[in-house]
C-alpha cells in the first residue's frame, strides 16, 4: 500500500524542495501539490488522501483553519504540518496532527514521522472476511471504530455503517487479533486508534469518546492502566 498524499505551502521553494523528497520515497503517492490552501481543501476533499502535509502560516485559510474542517470530514486523515511558527505547535495537536515540523523542515525527521504514519496505515489495512446476516464481508480494522457484543452475534460499527456479524464477540476480537482492537470491556471492544477521549460512566465503568462518532463504548476501570499504555505506544 502507497500513502496517498497532498501537499500545501505558499512558499513555492519549500513546496517544491517538500515534493522532491517525497518523490523519493517509494511508499508515499504524491496526488497533488498546490500553493493555493483554497484549492487543496477542495482537491482533498474530493479525492480523499491517507495523509496531507501542510503549512499553517497562509493567505485566505491558514493551516490551523484547514486542520478543523478537514478533522470533522475526514476524521481518519493523517495530518503533518510544516511551519516556521513555533507558537502554532499547541493548536495544531488540538486537531491531532500526527506531528509538527518546523522550518527548515529536517529531512531525517520527516522521513521517521512518514515511516510511522507507514506502519499505521499498512497494519491497519489488513482485510478481514466476516459474515453478516449470512453473507459474505470484507472489512479492514481502519473502518472499525467499535465492535459490542450483541446475544449471541456482535455489532461491528465503522465509520459509514452499523453491521450486525454472525459471530460471537470473543471470537469476533480474536478474528481481527490486531493490537489496534482492545476488548476494553466485557461486551465491548474498541480500535484504539480511534479514541479521543475516555470521561467517567460508573462506579466500574469509564466512556470513551471516538473520533467522529456518536458511540460511546465502555471502558473497564480494570482495564485502564493497560489501555492508557496501549494509547502512548501507538501514539
Amino acid at each position: 500500500m502507497k500513502i496517498k498524499t497532498i501537499t500545501v505551502d505558499d512558499n513555492k521553494e519549500i513546496l517544491t524542495s517538500l515534493e522532491n523528497h517525497l518523490k523519493q520515497i517509494d511508499y508515499i503517492d504524491l496526488l497533488y501539490s498546490t500553493m493555493d490552501s483554497e484549492d487543496f481543501l477542495e482537491v482533498v476533499l474530493e479525492r480523499k488522501p491517507d495523509l496531507v502535509i501542510m503549512d499553517i502560516d497562509m493567505p485566505r485559510l491558514d493551516g490551523i483553519e484547514l486542520g478543523k474542517i478537514l478533522r470533522q470530514k475526514l476524521p481518519y486523515l493523517e495530518i503533518v504540518y510544516v511551519t516556521s511558527h513555533g507558537e502554532y505547535m499547541r493548536e495544531a495537536f488540538e486537531v491531532y496532527a500526527s506531528d509538527f515540523l518546523e522550518k527548515p523542515y529536517d529531512i531525517s525527521r520527516l522521513k521517521t514521522t512518514l515511516e510511522r504514519i507507514a506502519k499505521k496505515l499498512n497494519i491497519s489495512e489488513e482485510v478481514y472476511e466476516i459474515k453478516a446476516q449470512k453473507n459474505i464481508r470484507h472489512i479492514r480494522v481502519s473502518e472499525i471504530l467499535c465492535i459490542e457484543a450483541f446475544k449471541r452475534k456482535s455489532i461491528i460499527y465503522t465509520d459509514q455503517e452499523t453491521i450486525e456479524a454472525d459471530h460471537a464477540f470473543n471470537d469476533l476480537v480474536q478474528l481481527f487479533d490486531s493490537k489496534y482492537i482492545y476488548k476494553s470491556a466485557r461486551s465491548f471492544a474498541i480500535n484504539l486508534l480511534k479514541v479521543e477521549s475516555i470521561q467517567p460512566f460508573s462506579r466500574t465503568s469509564l466512556e470513551v469518546t471516538l473520533r467522529g462518532s456518536d458511540i460511546k463504548p465502555l471502558l473497564s476501570k480494570n482495564n485502564y492502566d493497560e489501555f492508557r499504555d496501549l494509547i502512548k505506544e501507538i501514539g
